[in-house]
């Protein structure tokens, strides 16, 4: 009987050092902060060595942080570029278009596993913030998520907010995602005239215009905004590149600003593993169009910080490198096993010796140009190919970083070796495609919400 009375305490001290310890590793496991500035050409950020300071919340953060100046989105659309960045499959492997492209869609397979998913399994609290529309939960990137708002910042701004408070002591998850950048360009008041006021022309940042007119004419706003562009006009291009860049300005100020003070606030920001990236670029007449539909590196390069717990320096990586690799980064980072269906690599590993083809792709209807272009960047070269009317391109991106003069120079043997890379990646996605996702209707909430984006009259 004394001897049991003897291992009574000793076994309660043995269960409360067991609690300690779980408690102790709980709460030591880093955050994981993933932030999609829709929109945001990788050349547009003042890290990057841009001409004006559209981006200081972002700099900050990229003092102490790896940099990867050439990252690339593999679809220059909202929703396939997400559902890469979540599953680290290939748009022609996850066969997701853009959500908005027709007045019905396809959702994500089930048979294919989310980032989000994982960390969910693996004790994760995760939330996300977001514009809906094209990220909407629906899509297939709401599994796994605990809570999911799609109502876009600032709206959004003190929800975050209470997220991160309550969650101080809990390992978490934040996925925040904003159209603040994407077109129309309509910055707040405060910032219309950021970058120079010099302007005489007919283009209006007046919301309230824009939506009276949309309704009159049975248009979109983006229709009825760009119907004020003249895009001849060097003025009017010059014009819309400062409203945008006081897009990011304005997005810099109040959303990266205010969520790097808030992890401060309740000491989260050192513990925290932030990732910075959009989903795609934009266009400004590099190529005699507006916005993002192409394969050109306006439309697909974007920026990319991984900023990791407690790092002092930064480091620059200069290889290409895509957000199919952000996936298998976190989860290796994380000590969580990565699905064998994942097709990107470990960012972190990735030195002056990597040397991996990169690809991007429209799945999507709207190019008339090209419906279903795909594109290769396979160093130093780009190769541009189009299944419907089999036309190749190819740039050489050391001397043509502008890609403005196609097959120019570009051996007999270089192009064999581009054509063997580019349609063994073809067949390599075609036998790991996934079944045909579901056929889905929008709902109304967000069919609302992309018509206020622009995208249905």
């Amino acid at each position: 009987m004394n001897k049991q009375k003897k291992l009574i305490p000793l076994v309660f001290m043995l269960f409360l050092l067991a609690y300690l310890l779980h408690q102790n590793t709980v709460q030591s496991r880093p955050n994981l902060i993933i932030l999609s500035l829709d929109t945001l050409r990788g050349d547009s950020v003042g890290y990057m060595g841009y001409v004006r300071n559209t981006s200081p919340a972002l700099d900050e953060v990229a003092e102490h942080a790896y940099i990867y100046t050439k990252a690339f989105s593999h679809a220059p659309r909202t929703t396939p570029s997400h559902i890469t960045l979540f599953t680290s499959l290939y748009p022609s492997q996850h066969l997701v278009p853009e959500y908005s492209s027709w007045n019905q869609s396809y959702a994500l397979s089930p048979e294919a596993t989310t980032l989000t998913q994982l960390l969910n399994r693996s004790g994760y609290r995760c939330a996300a913030f977001t514009g809906g529309g094209n990220v909407a939960p629906e899509t297939g990137l709401g599994r796994g998520f605990h809570a999911y708002e799609t109502c876009d910042f600032p709206c959004y701004l003190p929800r975050l907010s209470s997220f991160i408070s309550e969650n101080e002591g809990n390992p978490f998850f934040l996925f925040i995602h904003t159209y603040e950048i994407h077109s129309p360009y309509t910055p707040p008041e405060s910032y219309v005239n950021y970058f120079g006021s010099d302007y005489g022309g007919g283009i209006t940042v007046n919301k309230t215009l824009l939506m009276f007119e949309a309704e009159k004419q049975e248009k979109s706003i983006h229709d009825v905004y760009f119907s004020y562009v003249d895009r001849e006009n060097e003025q009017d291009i010059f014009r819309l590149k400062q409203l945008y860049d006081a897009e990011i300005r304005y997005s810099s100020d109040v959303l990266v600003s205010r969520l790097i003070g808030e992890l401060r606030e309740h000491g989260l920001y050192e513990n925290t593993l932030l990732i910075i990236t959009s989903d795609h670029g934009e266009e400004f007449m590099e190529h005699g169009g507006l916005e993002h539909w192409r394969l050109y590196n306006e439309h697909i390069h974007v920026p990319l910080i991984i900023k990791l717990p407690y790092q002092r320096k930064q480091k620059k990586v200069k290889q290409y490198v895509g957000l199919i690799d952000v996936a298998p980064t976190v989860l290796d980072y994380l000590d969580i096993s990565t699905p064998g269906s994942m097709q990107g690599v470990n960012l972190l590993e990735v030195n002056e010796s990597f040397n991996r083809p990169l690809f991007s792709e429209r799945i999507t209807n709207l190019d008339a140009e090209c419906l279903f272009q795909k594109a290769m960047i396979h160093p130093p070269h780009k190769y541009v190919w189009c299944p419907l009317t089999g036309y190749e391109k190819v740039y050489d991106l050391s001397k043509d970083p502008g890609e403005l003069n196609p097959n120019s120079g570009v051996g007999a043997r270089r192009l064999v070796e581009l054509r063997r890379a580019f349609f063994d990646w073809m067949n390599h996605t075609l036998h790991t495609s996934l079944p045909p996702t579901k056929l889905m209707q929008p709902s109304p909430q967000t069919r609302e919400r992309l018509r206020k984006l622009g995208y249905l009259n």
